[in-house]
């Protein structure tokens, strides 16, 4: 039987290959979801995965000097002629300088009006150093089958963490909202990527126990959101030194 492996961010594409190859040697036969395609290590290579998900070989994907991420990558608008109204022109313009050039032109209509709502809904609830990280992740997920809708639930779950409402009734928000196990997963690794709780949030709605591999990089955002917020690195095993020895 197959086992979904729980992938936590940032994994790219060819990280996540090598994890499932790695699983697969050790004679697991495990799936995971990246960017909406499901990747088995029973039948996967890098080239095979970087042409599911991307449309181009590892080695044409490394030559164009392309980025791990979700490729917007569709006609011009020169070429879209009279197909365009002036305001949607406008609103395109807008939405490729904020995404520096980036071709936006398979999104839909209504995501893409909410685009550079969504960019700077999220720039204020993360922290400074992560706002182009943010704006990637905003392009990915406007392109994906949910059009965005995880962008939407995650920032007003965001919101609410950073009104200090309970994990508990931001557990009941996530739940009440998602429309899939799928979705539930994007929103949550959204919120840990970005939000200043996003890791004790992650750690309260996990539904199944927490490997050692996702309570360490848990630990690290935890000690990452600290030094930006300038706040004292708080450890769940604290070490106490007396006389140069260690105790705890």
């Amino acid at each position: 039987m197959e086992a979904e492996v729980n992938l936590l961010p940032p994994d790219t594409l060819e990280e996540t290959v090598k994890r499932l190859l790695e699983e697969k040697a050790k004679g697991q036969h495990v799936y995971c979801l990246f960017n909406g395609h499901r990747l088995e290590s029973d039948n996967i290579d890098m080239d095979k995965a970087f042409l599911e998900v991307y449309g181009y070989t590892k080695d044409e994907f490394d030559k164009q000097g392309l980025e791990d991420k979700i490729i917007i990558d569709n006609k011009k608008i020169s070429e879209m002629g009279d197909e365009l109204t002036e305001e949607k022109k406008e609103l395109i313009e807008e939405v490729q300088e904020i995404t520096k050039g980036e071709q936006t032109l398979d999104i839909e209509d209504q995501t893409l009006e909410k685009m550079p709502e969504w960019i700077d809904r999220g720039q204020k609830l993360t922290f400074f150093e992560r706002y182009e990280k943010w704006r990637l992740k905003v392009i990915e997920r406007a392109q994906d089958i949910y059009h965005g809708e995880d962008l939407d639930i995650a920032l007003e779950i965001m919101q609410a963490l950073e009104n200090e409402v309970s994990l508990e009734e931001t557990k009941k928000m996530l739940y009440s909202k998602a429309s899939s196990q799928d979705q539930i997963k994007e929103i949550r690794k959204i919120i840990f990527d970005f939000s200043r709780r996003g890791p004790e949030f992650y750690e309260f709605t996990a539904t199944e126990e927490l490997t050692m591999d996702e309570k360490h990089e848990i630990e690290e955002q935890k000690k990452s959101n600290a030094i930006l917020s300038n706040e004292p690195i708080k450890s769940q095993n604290p070490t106490l030194k007396i006389n140069n020895e260690y105790y705890g």
